[in-house]
């Protein structure tokens, strides 16, 4: 074989392993844009609950607790009711109504009660003798049942109390408590009464029965 068939051999060889290595190598890849997520799929069932752990150690012995009552800010008690030993006591103590034949009217709880007691706390009283109507009435301004009558003497600024007459009388629900005055009417007498003008204030204290 001559020099020039020897190259051309080596050249066709060289071009063969050329074209194999082409032919068999890894073309590169593309990457293109990443798409939007897709939706998020259902929670799948929880798994079974696993052993209970063990117990902690025992505490040490605890200690009786102090017992702590509410407290109020002052001896007064804005409620006109308070209650002790399954029973309700309400108390009312209004400024008197001047100018007026019914200086005082105080209605009685809802609830059935007994009129445990009362009082005319007279400030400032009128120029002449007073007399004065206690009463219950199904209106603030009415004296339909009597219970006791008193004389205030002029210009007396005294105080009037309950007395056995009105003490522990059965009042029904919401019935008014009233106080008639009247200078020119006499004790337990019925008539006209005049106005009267007098300052102070007045109280009734009931227990209840039902409630």
């Amino acid at each position: 074989m001559n020099k020039v068939n020897t190259t051309a051999v080596v050249l066709a060889v060289v071009a063969l392993i050329v074209g194999v290595v082409s032919f068999t190598k890894t073309p590169a890849k593309v990457s293109g844009l990443n798409g939007s997520q897709g939706a998020r799929g259902e929670q799948g069932v929880a798994g079974p609950r696993g052993p209970q752990g063990e117990r902690g150690a025992t505490g040490a012995p605890g200690r009786d607790a102090q017992v702590k009552l509410g407290a109020v800010s002052s001896p007064d008690i804005l409620s006109p009711y308070f209650s002790y030993g399954d029973t309700r006591f309400w108390g009312f103590r209004p400024n008197l109504l001047t100018a007026s034949t019914t200086v005082c009217n105080i209605q009685a709880p809802a609830a059935t009660t007994t009129l445990e007691g009362f009082s005319l706390d007279v400030k400032t009283g009128t120029t002449s003798e007073v007399h004065l109507q206690f009463a219950t009435s199904p209106t603030p301004d009415a004296t339909t049942s009597v219970l006791a009558n008193f004389t205030l003497a002029a210009n007396s600024k005294n105080q009037v109390s309950g007395t056995s007459t009105l003490a522990h009388q059965v009042i029904p629900g919401s019935t008014w408590f009233v106080i008639k005055a009247s200078p020119t009417l006499a004790a337990g007498a019925a008539g006209a009464q005049g106005t009267v003008s007098m300052t102070g204030t007045c109280s009734a204290n009931f227990r209840a029965i039902q409630y």
